[in-house]
């Protein structure tokens, strides 16, 4: 090989050797080639460190950091890359961090209330709409139906085939005239379609937000400090899932109906008791108190006391392993024992098993004659309790 063509081999695997070190950083120590000199090997790690070294970003000093974690205008987007650096940070920097990160998501929650808040009151303003005169024509085909159905509920050889027969039809009827479907309400009432829309862009900001403080809280219950923090700075609330923000929907929308003003109370008293109360066992409630609105009938408070005797007693069922009315435990034989036994009183009791809802519950019970009965019948509480697939609703006057 001539001189020149040796000096154009090593200029190319100079650029070669250094090409490759930069990509591999920071494994740069590759197989060398035979024929490079050490000079251009040391002048290949020099080049590719220099690469390296103007593509790696100093960490931003505590101040910044958490200046920009409690700015108004951050963006997810933002928070998240400056959150991967909170592990490396001394234990005050991460708290202050971390109660930063808390308040944007509170913040973000707040938002959401307001939504909720707005897109409630734009449902009442749409239902309340005047009827026009189909509706106002209604108003006596509803009432024969209601009474149709409460006749063949009250007679004595009620039967499930009757239930599925007759009284579905009837309930089917009223469902139309009475309980809009949500994409319905939707379609002729634009600011209710706008609050909705507003309203599920603010969920789907807040369980990124709520990971995202989560993730800086992950290892604080190693640190003593940090948790004396976290006692007075709980972590607050996870948000409702997507599913949960649909079903909320529709009970939204059954709240805003022009209900009696008992009723409106009521149900004003068990959304209180939302927060505190099972999901699936609020939802069943929610979905019995729906089929007696139909029919005309009082809406069922929800006694939380009844509640604890209900789930109290799937709970025995699931774990003595009976299926029964009368319970082998002392003090617990019928159920007006244990409704006494958490404070309260209760006749009437329904017990299931094998369903994965409260929803489901209910409507099983609606086949079963007398199960059925008690659903529609003239009771002011009720209290819905599971354990498992096992399910024990109590009613009281």
């Amino acid at each position: 090989m001539t001189p020149a063509a040796r000096r154009g081999r090593r200029r190319h695997l100079v650029c070669h050797a250094t090409l490759d070190a930069a990509a591999a950083a920071p494994t740069l120590l590759r197989p060398l080639p035979d024929r490079v000199p050490r000079r251009f090997f040391l002048i290949c790690l020099t080049l590719a460190a220099t690469l390296v070294a103007q593509d790696a970003q100093a960490p931003l000093p505590a101040t910044a950091l958490l200046g920009r974690l409690k700015a108004n205008d951050l963006t997810l987007a933002e928070a998240g890359p400056l959150a991967e650096s909170l592990p490396f940070r001394p234990t005050t920097v991460r708290l202050q961090a971390a109660d930063a990160l808390r308040a944007q998501y509170l913040a973000r929650a707040e938002r959401f209330t307001k939504a909720v808040d707005t897109t409630q009151k734009s449902m009442a303003k749409a239902l309340a709409a005047p009827k026009d005169k189909n509706g106002q024509a209604s108003d006596g085909r509803v009432a024969e139906l209601r009474a149709a159905s409460l006749a063949i509920t009250r007679r004595d050889d009620l039967s499930k085939g009757m239930i599925h027969d007759e009284i579905d039809p009837l309930v089917a009827e009223l469902r139309g005239l009475l309980l809009p479907d949500l994409e319905q309400v939707l379609a002729r009432a634009p600011a209710v379609a706008d609050a909705v829309q507003a309203l599920r862009a603010s969920h789907q900001e807040l369980q990124p937000w709520f990971d995202l403080y989560c993730a800086s809280i992950a290892d604080f219950d190693l640190n003593a400090d940090a948790q004396r923090h976290l006692k007075k700075k709980p972590p607050p609330a996870a948000p409702m899932t997507g599913a949960r923000l649909e079903a909320s929907l529709g009970d939204w929308l059954f709240q805003s109906l022009p209900l009696a003003a008992r009723d409106q109370h009521v149900l004003a008293d068990n959304e209180a008791q939302r927060s505190s109360t099972d999901a699936e066992d609020f939802a069943g409630t929610y979905e019995l108190n729906r089929r007696r609105y139909l029919l005309g009938l009082p809406l069922l408070r929800i006694d939380a006391k009844l509640g604890a005797a209900a789930r109290d007693h799937s709970d025995d069922m699931q774990r003595l392993g009976f299926f029964s009315h009368t319970s082998p435990v002392a003090g617990k034989r019928t159920p007006g024992d244990r409704a006494a036994r958490f404070g309260t009183s209760g006749g009437a009791e329904n017990i299931a098993a094998g369903h994965d809802s409260g929803a489901s519950a209910i409507d099983g019970w609606w086949y079963s004659p007398g199960h059925h009965k008690n659903l529609l019948g003239n009771h002011g509480r009720t209290g819905l309790g599971h354990s498992g697939n096992l399910w024990t609703q109590m009613f009281g006057g």
